[in-house]
């Protein structure tokens, strides 16, 4: 299993030769996913979580508008930003969910475009982060699944986490997931974005706001 975080853990000279082995086989990889059109595994077995979302860039091209939405979707959420080493920047995503491709429905199962539209227009949305990351995409409209993400990151990195609050207009959104039992709430925050301070969770411990 492909592991960021292990691999820069490597001697430099190790972890070099290692980075240059991949990359031919991820090129082979490549070629018989465009020959054969086998995208899902080329994404969720021959590329490791950190890898999908720049694969999958690479192989929009070729993909029909079907297969754009259905295989961004199942990227989305099957990503963790808290387990690779350099967690794809929010720019990215953005352009992935905002290309002008039609049949945008298949992004969404049908009860989750049914409960996206049963949404007010203004939701509150609540995202569990460290500091420095509080304006990124993925939110829930569940406090508890966000206290449980800033508890993962508290234990998984020993460092300060939080459970915070904002507002967002229902418009604005651009999925809602609920596959995983998560009501996650897909988003792009501003720079002035407002939101409010929860919880902070550190160590052992919580201390409401």
């Amino acid at each position: 299993m492909f592991n960021e975080r292990m691999l820069n853990a490597l001697p430099p000279e190790q972890r070099d030769a290692w980075l240059k082995q991949r990359a031919e086989a991820q090129a082979k990889n490549l070629r018989i996913a465009i020959e054969t059109k086998r995208w899902f595994g080329y994404l969720f077995v021959a590329c490791g979580n950190g890898e999908r979302p720049d694969a999958f860039r690479t192989i929009a091209p070729y993909l029909t508008d079907e297969e754009y939405w259905s295989l961004l979707g199942a990227v989305w959420t099957e990503y963790d930003a808290v387990i690779v080493f350099e967690p794809t920047p929010w720019y990215v995503w953005e352009e992935l969910f905002t290309a002008n491709r039609p049949k945008r429905s298949h992004l969404m199962s049908r009860s989750e475009r049914r409960t996206l539209r049963g949404l007010p227009r203004s939701i509150t949305v609540y995202r569990g982060c460290r500091a420095g990351f509080e304006l990124e995409m993925s939110w829930t409209l569940s406090p508890a699944v966000a206290r449980a993400f800033a508890q993962r990151q508290t234990m998984l990195l020993n460092d300060e986490a939080y459970v915070i609050s904002a507002q967002v207009r229902r418009a604005d959104v651009y999925a809602y997931f609920n596959g995983k039992k998560e009501r996650e709430v897909v988003w792009q925050p501003s720079l002035d974005t407002a939101y409010e301070i929860v919880e902070t969770m550190t160590g052992q411990s919580s201390v409401a706001a």
